[in-house]
């Protein structure tokens, strides 16, 4: 509740409420002359042409539909616009990301080590006030820690060259299980993994339970 438009709106809807004027202009910190003020709309059919756009157009702003309103040659500049986007508390509505949906497969059952690895990061802010990068890889049958590392930032490559010499100190798994992270998006990552014929297991985004 920033705009003038806005508090004038609050200080109306408190009056209505039975509030003295005093009282709702000092609760959202407006004079009471500007509560008094009315602006007399001498074009009303434009802001009714704005509210229209911008339910038609719900990923516009008001510099777009300013443009819009331009190609309809319509004679208004863009702050004339602002301002009654401002009083009709409008905004641009946020664009809802699709849930990629994976379908569910039975899990074969993880008896002996080796069989399915797990990676995943953590994030821990220290004193001087940079975060630590944190990368963990667990084998799923034992829950034996096989790396634990801590650095400023892990890059895919040096996600790459730790599985390296694991596969050369306990051989190469059936399967390595992470999530859809930027680390494990990395074509250098699913090279590799494909070359040493390793099953790149992605889990679902959400709770591990």
């Amino acid at each position: 509740m920033v705009s003038l438009a806005a508090k004038r709106r609050v200080v109306g809807h408190l009056l209505a409420k039975g509030f003295f004027r005093r009282f709702c202009c000092k609760l959202v910190g407006l004079s009471r002359g500007a509560s008094r003020m009315k602006r007399t709309e001498q074009r009303p059919e434009l802001r009714e042409r704005i509210v229209k756009l911008s339910e038609e157009l719900p990923r516009f702003g008001f510099r777009r539909i300013h443009a819009c309103l331009v190609t309809e040659v319509y004679r208004v500049n863009k702050k004339a616009v602002h301002r009654i986007w401002r009083d009709e508390g409008l905004s641009i509505r946020s664009r809802k990301r699709k849930r990629i949906s994976v379908e569910s497969k039975e899990q074969e059952p993880i008896i002996a080590f080796g069989d399915v690895w797990s990676i995943d990061y953590a994030s821990e802010w220290l004193d001087n006030r940079r975060q630590a990068r944190i990368v963990g890889i667990v084998d799923v049958a034992t829950r034996e820690n096989l790396l634990l590392k801590t650095r400023p930032s892990i890059r895919s490559c040096d996600v790459v060259k730790e599985l390296e010499w694991l596969f050369l100190v306990h051989g190469r798994p059936k399967k390595i299980r992470f999530d859809n992270g930027p680390e494990f998006r990395s074509n250098k990552l699913t090279n590799f993994l494909q070359e040493h014929g390793v099953e790149a297991g992605f889990i679902e985004p959400g709770p591990p339970w």
